[in-house]
């Protein structure tokens, strides 16, 4: 856990040294904000069915 919380961290963080790199990795749109506790439920079982 403390390897995916270091993510979170240097994500919202523009001062650490992975910010970039970690944005990048995750796609993540500029101002956007990795929230680790949010979760849409609906949003995942769309992804899910687009897989099957």
């Amino acid at each position: 856990m403390r390897g995916w919380m270091n993510i979170v961290q240097a994500v919202n963080d523009p001062s650490h040294e992975e910010h970039k790199e970690y944005r990048e990795w995750l796609g993540l749109a500029r101002g956007e904000v990795l929230n680790p506790k949010a979760f849409d439920v609906r949003q995942a079982n769309e992804a899910l069915a687009d897989l099957f």
